[in-house]
């Protein structure tokens, strides 16, 4: 059964000079759990510290590796393990071929990005044309009078207009779809009696040609999006099976490296000292 592992509380204190060091053997020993500063009384003049030399640089490289693990969609559960390389190994690799695996994941994920947008454009506009599927009449016929006003939408059932006008009308279990046109000076008259009938409009595309033949061309782009997709998410998978262990590896060593150059973000420092307050296990003191 586990026992809680008895602690006894330590205070470090140094100059500024040695923080550095003594934050390198503090994690090279895994046993300093730090307590945050909070300004208490006994520590007037303190502040907290700042981040050491090379926290931003660390902390961007973390950040780079992170994203493309989540491109490529690395996990720790499933890789297996590899060689572990040393530190001085794990940073030569970042320095030649972080920036390639970061190329790499940005553009695919950049190409994925837009060709998702593009077949959502195209799967809200099928859906804005769908219901003119029903209607003869070519897209381009449905808009730029001067004289004429146009409505189009979704009704009931059909409705009789007691003004000039030309209608198409198509029923179905569901309702209604239909299209009127009429001279500009009965605009109003008309735009009621739709309105008395349970009309609700609905946007006038600003495609040409029939809405099948639209709805078509739209559907083999997006089929053909699909196809393109997956084979961006085969090279990812390639990819992640390529880099996994060296980004698993390459995260565990700059979130270590971050937290080592962060740590005086916990400490109470003046322009000269640093005083650290933490816990270790009683054993080791």
């Amino acid at each position: 059964m586990l026992e809680p592992e008895h602690m006894s509380r330590l205070l470090i204190a140094g100059t500024k000079e040695q923080m550095g060091p003594v934050i390198a053997e503090l994690y090279r020993r895994h046993l300093f759990h730090i307590e945050d500063f909070v300004g208490q009384e006994e520590y007037a003049g303190f502040r907290l510290g700042m981040p050491l030399p090379g926290a931003t640089e660390a902390s961007v490289e973390l950040l780079t590796i992170r994203a493309a693990s989540s491109a490529f969609g690395v996990e720790s559960d499933g890789v297996p393990a590899a060689r572990r390389l040393s530190g001085a190994e794990l940073r030569r690799q970042l320095q030649t071929e972080l920036p390639e695996i970061d190329a790499q994941a940005d553009e695919l994920v950049a190409r994925r990005t837009r060709l998702e947008t593009r077949s959502r454009d195209l799967e809200s506009r099928i859906a804005e044309l769908e219901p003119f599927t029903a209607i003869p009449i070519d897209l381009d016929l449905f808009r730029g009078y001067e004289s004429l006003a146009v409505f189009a939408g979704h009704i009931p059932a059909d409705v009789a207009i007691a003004a000039p006008h030309e209608k198409e009308y198509a029923g179905s279990k569901k309702g209604g779809f239909i299209t009127v046109f009429t001279p500009l000076a009965h605009r109003e008259e008309v735009e009621r009696q739709l309105l008395d009938a349970g009309y609700s409009s609905v946007t006038i595309p600003g495609e040409s040609g029939t809405a099948v033949d639209t709805i078509t061309r739209y559907r083999d782009e997006r089929a053909a999006i699909t196809t393109e997709l997956e084979g961006i998410d085969r090279q990812l998978h390639g990819l992640k099976e390529i880099h996994a262990s060296f980004l698993l590896a390459a995260d565990e060593l700059l979130t270590a490296d971050v937290e080592q150059a962060e740590a005086p973000l916990r400490f109470a420092v003046t322009d000269q000292a640093f005083v650290a307050e933490g816990w270790v296990p009683k054993d080791e003191v």
